[in-house]
């Protein structure tokens, strides 16, 4: 006889870990300072690409006026100002990141949880059905 109750647990459990449980589990594999850390070092490597490639962008674009205006530039304020604008960017977007790895780790471990709850619901209905197996086995070798 089918447990519908059974089948229904196996179906959602295996919907969560072909689709969103694949990524939940491996956060949830992370203790929640090192996921964010990963997160915030991606973002300082794509932040300092993506600062310099735009003032790359932006050097190329006017380099007529940099190059003629070059002699009267105070190379040291445009520098500080460079470094000063990629530290704001940089801060910027960590906030952001960090704000967004967090949220997604603990969405994560709430799902996972979940997801173990469900697992042990199914483990129940298991060991419902083995222990009467068992008393029907064992009834029915005592008559």
């Amino acid at each position: 006889m089918l447990n519908e109750n059974k089948i229904r647990l196996m179906t959602n459990l295996a919907r969560y870990e072909d689709g969103d449980g694949k990524e939940d589990l491996k956060i949830s594999k992370y203790y929640r300072s090192d996921y964010v850390g990963i997160g915030l070092f991606k973002n300082l490597i794509l932040t300092m690409v993506g600062y310099f490639l735009l003032w790359v962008v932006i050097v190329m674009y006017n380099l007529d006026y940099i190059m003629s205006n070059l002699p009267k530039m105070n190379i040291p304020v445009v520098i500080f100002e460079f470094v000063l604008g990629y530290i704001v960017v940089l801060i910027f977007y960590s906030i952001i990141t960090y704000m967004k790895c967090s949220a997604r780790y603990l969405k994560a471990k709430m799902n996972v949880q979940a997801y173990y709850t469900e697992l042990e619901g199914l483990s129940k209905t298991y060991g419902k059905e083995d222990q009467k197996k068992k008393k029907e086995l064992l009834g029915g070798e005592n008559r």
